[in-house]
């Protein structure tokens, strides 16, 4: 078992689907060759145009529902993923240190300050983050997806940030050990917290 923030090493065959599809939300005829991310309730995650998208039959679960799919395997590609503990870290925090690396995915379970209120979003379809009540579920999402939850801070959890590629670029070379910096409160504050 690895250690938090250690990088664990893995190779497996690329795997892509090449898929003509219907968008459940706009119902438009798409076409594409997607990498296959992971599974999502009885279908596929895939990476459609530089987002995490469902594929499968379920109009409830899915984004893009398949007309025809064939399956396609690659040469190997190399995989790395990193344990973060993020508590009193900002997902803004995150996005920043992980921002220029382009090939990596989140994995994870969040709580935070709970008298925030989530963005109201479908809720049954696909979404690489889910926001309810005090806790932010991350699934093959991208660093570029925290964009609108930058400001919220983890009060416990942690993240599996997954890295792919050919060259195996090395996730040790990212800044995630570093604990998070003091921050002094203002005089005015310092007996309300």
């Amino acid at each position: 078992m690895s250690k938090p923030n250690e990088p664990l090493q893995r190779t497996r065959a690329t795997k892509r689907l090449d898929l003509a599809a219907i968008d459940n939300l706009t119902l438009e005829h798409v076409r594409c060759e997607c990498p296959i991310l992971g599974a999502w309730k009885d279908g596929l995650i895939v990476d459609f145009n530089g987002e995490s998208r469902a594929v499968g039959k379920s109009a409830l679960y899915h984004n893009l529902y398949p007309k025809a799919a064939v399956l396609e395997t690659g040469p190997p590609l190399q995989i790395q993923t990193r344990r973060v503990d993020m508590k009193a870290r900002s997902l803004g925090w995150l996005m920043d240190t992980l921002q220029g690396h382009p090939h990596l995915y989140l994995m994870g379970e969040l709580w935070i300050d709970a008298g925030k209120q989530p963005l109201v979003e479908d809720l049954e379809r696909y979404h690489p983050i889910a926001w309810s009540g005090d806790q932010i579920r991350l699934h093959y999402a991208r660093p570029s997806d925290l964009a609108a939850y930058r400001r919220l801070v983890a009060i416990r959890g942690e993240i599996v940030i997954q890295g792919w590629g050919e060259g195996g670029e090395g996730l040790a070379s990212l800044p995630l050990e570093a604990k998070p910096g003091r921050v002094e409160l203002p005089r005015g504050l310092r007996g309300l917290f």
